[in-house]
């Protein structure tokens, strides 16, 4: 038995019985004039509504199922500290790299077209984001963790603020497609070696991908891309992109 797949299948199907319960939205929010740190905030908002809807009924539902598990099958155990901290950092990096990268497009378009963005291709931009989105999603974790860390000049690393993206690490093509550079496929490597160095690389195990790949509503649409959604009609409803993508262009 595969424990990581067994685990894996679990984390999904809880997922999948709380799906329905989650509507994001912006009702009240003020965008201000730091569009950075308004974009944070929304980030924040976004991550303890999902929490609000979801977390009790999640809750309930995986520990029956991991308990279940762990007593039909001997060589299977888990860790509750574990599963609480893998689910708070999840959930967490969902919504900040949508807003993360969101908040980075008006100055790496300005990097390449040295103009600022018009709302309309910021619009087509963010709703972009998923092609990278989905990419990310299938990294190994380990991998993923090492992206962060190449690309993001925050130096908190893996914190609960909007990273600050490096536009030497990325590119738009010509449809408005946020992509990697070549450059950055070399740091990320050099990452993965310093986790090796610490002894906290894992990319001999298996890579399964996100759990929200495989949770889908009845129309067949994935969790990642419910989401992404769900976030863009925050942003139409406080007019984000007529209103920010200079103040974004500007900001450090």
């Amino acid at each position: 038995m595969d424990i990581k797949k067994l685990r894996f299948g679990l984390l999904t199907k809880a997922l999948q019985e709380v799906l329905p319960s989650v509507k994001i939205d912006c009702a009240g929010f003020v965008l201000s004039e730091r569009a950075d740190e308004s974009l944070n905030r929304l980030a924040l908002a976004m991550v303890t509504q999902y929490i609000k809807q979801t977390d009790e009924r999640f809750w309930e539902i995986y520990w029956a199922l991991l308990d279940q598990a762990e007593a039909e099958y001997p060589e299977f155990c888990y860790n509750p500290g574990f599963e609480k901290e893998h689910m708070a950092f999840a959930i967490s990096n969902a919504f900040f790299y949508y807003l993360s990268t969101i908040a980075f497009i008006p100055k790496l378009y300005k990097k390449k077209y040295s103009r600022e963005i018009e709302p309309a291709d910021y619009r087509k931009a963010a709703g972009n984001i998923l092609v990278l989105g989905y990419q990310l999603s299938k990294f190994h974790f380990d991998v993923f963790r090492a992206f962060v860390f190449a690309t993001s000049k925050t130096n908190a690393g893996l914190s609960p603020k909007l990273h600050l993206f490096d536009p030497d690490c990325f590119d738009l093509d010509d449809d408005l497609v946020l992509c990697l550079s070549s450059k950055v496929k070399t740091l990320i490597k050099v990452e993965i070696s310093k986790l090796e160095t610490k002894g906290r690389l894992r990319v001999d195990q298996p890579t399964i991908g996100c759990p929200g790949l495989f949770v889908k509503d009845d129309q067949g649409q994935d969790m990642i891309s419910i989401l992404h959604n769900q976030v863009l009609d925050c942003l139409e409803e406080v007019s984000f992109f007529e209103s920010c993508a200079g103040l974004l262009t500007k900001s450090t």
